[in-house]
């Protein structure tokens, strides 16, 4: 009886630890160690992205589980497999534990993406390599298109593109967008999964929708060992996506020095036209790129070539205040007098915009001081009105007219004055300017009804500011205090470069 009572005991010890090695599946107690689930999802689904052997085996060899059911992953928030969790996480072991048990190896995500493809995505080398030659599709990819091959380039996973490749792949295979392996891998600058690409017959002249083409892509984002390779495989070097832009051309928009070197060097046509109306030294003086502004000029490039409005490069980097650009185009022979079609010249604009190095290296370069847009605005006239005290000594210091204005009378002084710059008043008061010129607004008739002078155009301005505006009514001040200390002329004044 002793025996049997023992027995009977041992047995029942023995049903009741089964029963707490299956609770303990539930509870995420394994000899293999805690899980993390720290994504908070199905227990199966967080020990095959842990990799956590033991708990994936004891959900393996519990009675009618299904290996291949979909589970909300906590991570996505989407269905996906077992095997799928296991090949993101790079756990090989765990996922050679799933396929034995039976596990579809093409089966993983609700949106079409298997296990190779997340593999491929995140870079699991050994995995991929496992998934292979366990027959994985290379082929079947996402919702959008896209292949573990595609994903593989995309990321620069070099090793994981030449076992896709060396299996079969299909390596121009692209999105439902049309964008290839090559395409993106270009874009990304990834040098060695687009020399392995060749390598297995890429083709490398297929284009995104709009026309862009890996070259176009690589040129745009700076990667100059990639545009190299390309040239080197025969590409287009002068094809333009759908806007006209060609290699050179965003190269060039972009400042990418080396990229440009290489273009160039390749037979790059420096001259093209993009359907924008601008050309590479167009784009690059606009944005000041001056190295690649160099590059341009000594390539031979058409300096001169103007948009429908008159605008040249020259005219845009002086607009733009980008002096050393302006410096390389001065020196390669640009014509400094080419403007808009109001005449506006690259002098004014700098002027302008209170771009004072420009305007030094301009009135150096000999550029008349005087020139004038068809309403008769001067460069002093414009700086003044902005209050570019800089640029006015500067076109000062060039012996410039300093009373020449609008056929309204209005000078430099006066509109200085009425704007409140009191440093530029200042100056031209002690460079000789006449304040005794009187404003005559024209009325829609032809009728003068009064006529002002700068000191009275302050007082006005002075009495019209709100007293909340202290600054610029002190401003104003300092300028009738200039203004009413200085002796009037008596004569209308007679150009001072007569």
């Amino acid at each position: 009886m002793r025996t049997g009572y023992t027995l009977g005991l041992c047995h029942h010890t023995l049903c009741c630890f089964g029963f707490l090695i299956v609770l303990g599946a539930q509870a995420g107690w394994r000899g293999g160690g805690a899980l993390k689930n720290r994504y908070k999802e199905h227990e199966f689904l967080a020990a095959c992205q842990e990799g956590n052997c033991p708990v994936v085996k004891s959900y393996l060899t519990m009675e009618g589980f299904d290996p291949n059911e979909k589970r909300i992953s906590g991570c996505s928030g989407v269905a996906v497999t077992g095997l799928y969790r296991a090949a993101g996480g790079g756990h090989p072991e765990a996922a050679r534990m799933l396929i034995a048990a039976g596990a579809d190896i093409n089966s993983g995500c609700v949106d079409g993406a298997t296990p190779l493809f997340v593999a491929s995505e995140n870079g699991h080398t050994k995995m991929v390599r496992m998934l292979v030659r366990f027959g994985a599709d290379l082929e079947q990819g996402c919702h959008d298109g896209a292949t573990p091959l595609f994903m593989a380039s995309q990321e620069g996973y070099a090793d994981i593109v030449r076992i896709l490749a060396e299996a079969g792949a299909d390596v121009d295979r692209s999105r439902h967008d049309e964008i290839t392996p090559l395409f993106m891998a270009c874009q990304n600058g990834h040098t060695e999964v687009v020399r392995i690409l060749f390598a297995a017959g890429v083709d490398s002249a297929k284009s995104r929708r709009d026309g862009a083409v890996p070259l176009l892509m690589a040129s745009q984002n700076g990667h100059a060992e990639v545009v190299r390779i390309l040239i080197e495989a025969g590409a287009d070097i002068d094809q333009s996506c759908g806007g006209g832009a060609t290699a050179l051309f965003v190269a060039s928009q972009h400042g990418h020095v080396e990229v440009v070197r290489t273009l160039v060097a390749g037979g790059a046509d420096p001259d093209r036209v993009c359907n924008n109306e601008s050309t590479p030294l167009f784009a690059a003086s606009q944005n000041g790129h001056a190295e690649v502004v160099r590059i341009l000029c000594q390539a031979r490039v058409n300096l001169d070539w103007s948009r429908e409005d008159g605008a040249t490069s020259l005219l845009m980097a002086s607009q733009n205040g980008h002096p050393e650009a302006v410096r390389i185009l001065v020196t390669a022979g640009a014509d400094l007098a080419l403007g808009c079609r109001d005449k506006t010249t690259p002098l004014l604009m700098a002027s302008q915009n209170g771009h004072a190095e420009v305007v030094s290296i301009l009135v150096a370069a000999g550029v008349d001081p005087d020139q004038s847009k068809r309403n008769g605005l001067t460069p002093l006239f414009m700086a003044s009105q902005e209050g570019h005290a800089e640029v006015v000594s500067i076109l000062v210091a060039a012996g410039v007219d300093l009373d020449q204005g609008k056929r309204s009378g209005a000078t430099p002084l006066f509109i200085a004055s009425q704007e409140g710059h009191a440093q530029v008043v200042r100056i031209l008061i002690e460079s000789g300017a006449n304040p005794s010129i009187p404003w005559r607004p024209l009325h829609p008739w032809g009728l003068n009804f009064f006529r002002r002078t700068a000191l009275a155009q302050a007082r006005h301005m002075k009495l019209m500011t709100a007293w909340s505006k202290s600054a610029k009514r002190r401003a104003y001040s300092d300028i009738i205090s200039v203004l009413a200390q200085t002796p009037k002329y008596t004569v209308t004044p007679v150009s001072r470069k007569m």
